[in-house]
């Protein structure tokens, strides 16, 4: 398939909402009638399809048909590529990220737009519902950290369906990551470039999304950690500072006690002691750590019973 070339229209809008899309037919018509059903329309919609091979395309054509917005066809190129394809094209002043598979309530625009109204900020993260086989099962609550040195000790605390941020400060930084060793954690990288920066965070404990959960989120592939360890990794190896030498232990900690617990649901008990061992050499008092461990303990004892 072609890549489309888009031809950027003089018009302004506040607002530009990208949809990455590859193979998101089970879920893509809800993510755009989501945003197409929103109170507030000073906005633009670009929607990617990322060499889809389902009939995502179709039903996005069908879509096109019925309601102005602009479609980009490229090759597959991953995500962060095709949320850059959306950004090239982007008329309006602030970006709203929006993943196929899930999507907004119809005030999300628009309270979103009042708080930009009223705080000086570049990117806002509101809370979203979780949801899974359409039951909402709890609430994401993103936050609270909007320095570089915390969200990159302490671990990514925002979603990229929850996020809107400033143009002008991801033009600066080159948008996301192409590196394919960084694919699936492309999001966090942002996050921490623009925090290195000085863009200013707010997040406004408002739940104004739903996030799907199914086998095939990012974050559920068996690799997620690998790619979260090479871009923690590239951070920490631009570290000279011997005073955070402590910190980067304790992130290594907070690591490696996450894929303990990423083990113990896949029951992988032996593997996810062994993280847990691991991340309590790293730093034996770190409390995340500790949080993990005695959630994920309970399914070791219950392993051991069994045997």
């Amino acid at each position: 398939m072609e890549k489309t070339i888009v031809t950027r229209e003089l018009i302004v809008c506040k607002f530009t909402v990208i949809i990455p899309c590859f193979n998101g037919e089970k879920f893509i018509e809800r993510a755009i009638n989501s945003v197409l059903e929103q109170t507030y329309s000073n906005y633009e919609l670009i929607v990617i399809n990322d060499g889809s091979t389902d009939r995502s395309a179709l039903l996005i054509q069908n879509l096109q048909s019925k309601r102005k917005f602009k479609v980009i066809d490229q090759r597959n190129s991953g995500l962060g590529a095709a949320r850059n394809a959306g950004i090239s094209a982007a008329n309006g002043d602030f970006i709203c990220f929006l993943d196929a598979d899930d999507y907004w309530v119809d005030t999300k625009l628009e309270i979103v737009s009042n708080i930009l109204d009223s705080k000086n900020v570049d990117l806002i993260c509101h809370d979203e519902y979780i949801l899974k086989n359409n039951f909402i099962k709890g609430v994401n609550r993103y936050g609270p950290y909007i320095t570089f040195n915390d969200l990159l000790f302490k671990g990514n605390c925002l979603s990229p369906s929850a996020v809107c941020v400033r143009r002008k400060s991801l033009n600066e930084l080159g948008c996301f990551t192409l590196d394919p060793l960084a694919h699936g954690v492309e999001d966090y990288d942002l996050w921490l470039k623009l925090a290195k920066c000085g863009c200013k965070f707010f997040y406004l404990h408002e739940t104004l999304g739903y996030c799907q959960i199914h086998d095939n989120n990012m974050s559920s592939d068996s690799t997620f950690r690998d790619r979260e360890d090479y871009l923690l990794k590239n951070y920490f190896n631009a570290i000279s500072n011997n005073v955070l030498k402590n910190k980067i232990r304790k992130r290594w900690a907070i690591q490696f006690a996450a894929r303990g617990w990423d083990l113990a649901r896949n029951d992988e008990f032996l593997n996810s002691a062994k993280c847990f061992f691991t991340a309590f050499l790293y730093n034996p008092i770190c409390g995340k750590m500790w949080k993990y461990i005695l959630v994920g303990t309970p399914f070791l004892f219950i392993y051991k019973f069994r045997k």
